[in-house]
């Protein structure tokens, strides 16, 4: 493709544009031009990869839309793409009744789709809500998990579940929760409170070590408001001493904490 430079640009439309036209003029001019041809084209030279972040994962439908995204052309896989591995784009409304509309089986190092009528399986779809995008991918992922504790009462997981900081009422809720039979809820103090949160020192021994170095740790968590939020700190270990320490400032998808239930990713990868 032959170039054509700015200066070139300049050179040719001072020849034919009529009056005073000034460098500062043609900026706008081109600026505005380029706007129009991209709305109404998608250029091949405006074409672009970015990486995935996070990697995709099991039952995880919300990730990091890149800034720059006009119109999304396909999701390739690091390896073993198959012929038949396809996705169908969608509007976000459907994406959310059929997403979880798949079924299969694990077998090891293998997944065995059980229907032939795969109708949530492979959606994609861009999210606008409250002018944040969203990527929406719903893909049964042959990925490696660990329930800690599934969160749904003061008990979940082994222990009791027990406030620190300045929380206060501590309840387990069984009427707003994501997954399982609840969720466990608390406040943070109003006479001044700036940290709250919750711990657990008797849950049954678990094992991380073979996602401590490229796993992630998720968590759902309702958020009532978010004035004075700044991060969430999840600190994961065998005693006071030895414990892994994550902050986060943004959830899963990447954007800011919103009021309502946000899923929260704590990467183990530095």
């Amino acid at each position: 493709m032959p170039s054509f430079s700015q200066s070139e640009l300049n050179t040719e439309v001072t020849a034919i544009a009529s009056g005073s036209f000034t460098a500062a003029n043609f900026l706008t001019v081109a600026n505005r031009a380029v706007r129009k041809v991209l709305s109404d084209l998608n250029l091949r030279s405006s074409i672009r990869k970015s990486a995935l972040s996070p990697n995709l994962f099991d039952d995880v439908f919300e990730y990091t839309c890149p800034t720059d995204l006009k119109q999304l052309i396909d999701i390739k896989p690091q390896i073993d793409r198959g012929r038949f591995d396809y996705w169908r784009m969608t509007t976000a409304e459907e994406f959310d009744r059929l997403k979880q509309d798949f079924r299969y089986d694990r077998f090891g190092d293998r997944i065995e789709i059980k229907s032939s009528q795969w109708v949530g399986e492979n959606l994609v779809a861009i999210g606008h809500d409250d002018l944040v995008r969203v990527l929406y991918i719903s893909r049964p992922i042959d990925d490696q998990s660990l329930t800690i504790s599934t969160m749904d009462s003061l008990t979940a997981g082994g222990g009791t579940w027990t406030l620190f900081g300045d929380g206060t009422n501590l309840t387990a809720d069984t009427e707003n929760y994501v997954k399982g039979n609840g969720s466990i809820n608390w406040d943070i103090s109003a006479a001044g409170g700036t940290t709250a949160g919750i711990y657990n020192s008797g849950l049954n021994t678990f094992d991380i070590s073979k996602y401590a170095t490229a796993g992630s740790a998720l968590v759902w968590v309702y958020i009532s408001s978010t004035t004075n939020l700044t991060n969430f700190i999840l600190r994961i270990g065998s005693d006071s001493s030895n414990y892994y320490s994550i902050t986060i400032t943004t959830n899963n998808e990447g954007a800011s904490f919103y009021a309502g239930w946000n899923l929260l990713r704590f990467s183990f990868v530095r």
